[in-house]
């Protein structure tokens, strides 16, 4: 079985392509990781974090992901603080207000 990533290698993918503020999420990931089971990439994607693993045979851990996955995004990917998603220069991002000063906000109306 692959090892994959340790928790401090998917905390600094993360630190290095968003920031700080999902680091909590990364750390509650690896504390449920169940044993048999390697996350082997930890990155945001339309917003959200997002993890790949393997092998993809544990229904429950793919649900508990895309529930940590919805949870982040209410959570600035920056600084940790409330958040919501929006389009920043063409890249769905989820941003507090500090951290989205100057740019359009994304508006879920039609």
């Amino acid at each position: 079985m692959d090892k994959g990533l340790t928790r401090l290698e998917a905390r600094e993918q993360i630190r290095e392509s968003t920031g700080e503020g999902w680091l909590h999420l990364v750390d509650d990931v690896y504390k449920n990781l169940p044993p048999l089971i390697s996350i082997s990439c930890a990155f945001e994607k339309f917003g959200a974090l997002r993890f790949d693993f393997s092998p993809r045979n544990d229904p429950a851990f793919a649900d508990y992901l895309e529930d940590v996955a919805r949870r982040s995004l209410e959570i600035c990917e920056i600084c940790g603080a409330p958040a919501i998603e929006m389009i920043i220069d063409g890249w769905t991002v989820t941003r507090c207000n500090l951290h989205s000063i100057g740019w359009v906000w994304r508006s879920d109306k039609p």
